[in-house]
């Protein structure tokens, strides 16, 4: 496939971050006393976020590519209305 056009308007890969680094999480633990368990909860929301995840997720659930949907199943085109 060749390239048409260059995109500029995408975000860069979130990758290698804190997914546990949530303000209404952190500030739910705090008010129910459950300060405790923030460091585990970082520790998972540092796996979480990690391209070592993101690339389990992509190996587990790829995206359907259109050739491989048989049209059988394919939704049938809308009706127009006059």
């Amino acid at each position: 496939m060749s390239i048409t056009h260059e995109v500029t308007n995408q975000a860069t890969p979130l990758v290698d971050y804190d997914a546990a680094q949530y303000p209404p999480i952190l500030e739910a633990l705090q008010r129910e006393g459950a300060h405790h368990a923030l460091d585990e909860l970082h520790e998972v929301g540092l796996l979480a976020g990690s391209a070592q995840a993101q690339e389990w997720g992509d190996f587990a659930a790829p995206p359907p590519r259109s050739a491989d949907i048989p049209l059988e199943s394919a939704p049938p085109p809308p009706t127009i209305l006059e």
